[in-house]
């Protein structure tokens, strides 16, 4: 009886101070932190789990709709639906798949970040209907980038325009607050009864 008590007392002891072990190991870990990464969790020991507050990424706020995070092959991948703000305006984007993420994290550096926009949005008082735009991070200068093509609602009227290219882009965002805005007009158009060529004509503003 003596043997039987000593060696579940035995086993006992063994558990605890693995239990003990584990616990401080665990409470130990310090949280990975990324440059540019505010409000998110990051923990390679978990290697999905879906993201159900709001987090800023490289100063721009996302509010998650339908997204996820995983750790596969040491890289964080952000992916999925979401919405982010711009001064006061929100947008409805997307952030890809598993396969294609739109938020890229490696060796706890933000390596990318590419948003696609396929809905209707609004922007300094201007509806715009997106034909082909790019919204991406500019890692060399911490800014994001819109460009492509799009139609846009002027007194009712529909004008078809341009935000120029990836290598110069027409809107350029720091800190979710706009640094310029140039837009070209692509196609003529008539407005208030006046028909316009679209030689030369766009909008300005920074």
């Amino acid at each position: 009886m003596r043997c039987k008590s000593y060696f579940l007392l035995k086993a006992s002891v063994i558990f605890l101070l693995l239990f003990s072990s584990n616990y401080l190991i665990s409470k130990d870990r310090q949280p990975i932190t990324v440059d540019g990464i505010e409000g998110l969790t990051l923990d390679d020991e978990v290697p999905l789990v879906s993201i159900t507050s709001q987090f800023s990424v490289a100063g721009l706020k996302v509010i998650p709709t339908d997204l996820s995070l995983s750790y596969i092959n040491e890289q964080f991948s952000i992916y999925g639906t979401a919405s982010v703000l711009i001064e006061t305006d929100t947008l409805d984007v997307g952030l890809g798949d598993q396969d294609q993420p739109g938020i890229v994290i490696q060796n706890e550096i933000l390596e990318s970040v590419n948003f696609s926009l396929t809905t209707d949005f609004s922007i300094k008082a201007i509806e715009f209907s997106p034909n082909d735009m790019t919204f991406i991070w500019d890692k060399a200068s911490d800014q994001y980038q819109i460009s492509g093509q799009s139609t846009i609602d002027v007194d009712d009227e529909e004008l078809s325009i341009s935000l120029g290219s990836t290598d110069d882009p027409g809107l350029i965002i720091d800190n979710s607050s706009i640094e310029s805005l140039k837009m070209s007009i692509t196609a003529d158009f008539e407005m208030k009864g006046l028909s316009f060529t679209s030689d030369d004509l766009g909008f300005f503003w920074e």
